[in-house]
């Protein structure tokens, strides 16, 4: 090899190295895009720390190794929240955002991993930003799904509400609990039964309800809920609950609105 080429494929590996070093995610961009983030939305937003909570919480703070899965989450999370309209988070009430790891909620002394912990009470949702990092669409859904938990504590009293209109869509209004659990585990949950998104919608009725909501945002499961209600009567019954359900909170949830989310 001459020298030339030597230093030729010396500057190459330089510049490869800064290219790469360049790119590396720092706590100062996690900073950044935390106090854009802090200022679009008007919500106070944690990655250091959970503030006080309802719940008997476990978890860990992001590491050095961590700052680009954190990054890459804050980004899909924005992505997310940015199709809800601004004077509808405004009425929600949402005061602060939690990204942990490795996040476990106590349940009777023993820890359960949860992708997210919604904190109806104090108005505070915390997210576990590794948890399915390697599903975009279930990291998206979880994020929809667990904010609708929150929303049912602020509008209708509480985030379990056994919502009578709501259960009268079902054929069964035994539908959920234990026969709805065994009815999700005997059924494929690809092909759900008629009324519901998924088989884990039959756990319960608020699930139900949170997974609907969830799909109307989440752009993969949007393009199976417009096929499903063409056909489902019931699932269409429980979509427009929703949609009517937010538009009488916000008017922002216009027939507009809908037709240009998902564009």
């Amino acid at each position: 090899m001459t020298m030339t080429n030597f230093y030729i494929l010396l500057l190459i590996a330089i510049s490869s190295y800064n290219n790469s070093y360049a790119q590396e995610i720092t706590i100062g961009d996690i900073d950044e895009r935390v106090l854009l983030m802090e200022e679009k939305y008007s919500i106070k937003i944690h990655t250091n720390y959970i503030p006080l909570t309802t719940w008997d919480l476990d978890y860990e703070l992001d590491q050095g190794q961590d700052y680009e899965s954190l990054y890459n989450y804050l980004e899909l999370f924005d992505k997310e929240f940015s199709k809800y309209p601004l004077s509808f988070l405004k009425k929600s009430k949402l005061k602060a955002l939690a990204f942990v790891k490795n996040l476990a909620i106590d349940i009777n002394g023993a820890a359960q991993p949860r992708a997210a912990v919604p904190d109806p009470h104090r108005n505070i949702l915390i997210f576990d930003f590794m948890l399915g990092n390697y599903d975009n669409n279930y990291q998206q859904s979880t994020i929809h799904h667990e904010f609708y938990h929150m929303l049912d504590e602020e509008f209708n009293a509480k985030a379990d509400w056994q919502d009578p209109m709501w259960n009268s869509f079902n054929v069964n209004n035994n539908v959920y609990g234990a026969d709805g659990m065994y009815n999700s585990i005997s059924k494929d949950h690809n092909n759900p039964p008629k009324g519901f998104i998924g088989s884990s919608s039959l756990f319960s009725l608020e699930e139900d309800k949170a997974d609907v909501f969830s799909a109307l945002f989440t752009d993969k499961s949007y393009e199976k809920l417009k096929v499903r209600t063409k056909e489902d009567k019931i699932l269409f019954k429980k979509t427009e609950y929703i949609k009517n359900f937010l538009k009488g909170i916000d008017r922002s949830f216009s027939d507009s609105y809908w037709s240009e989310l998902h564009d």
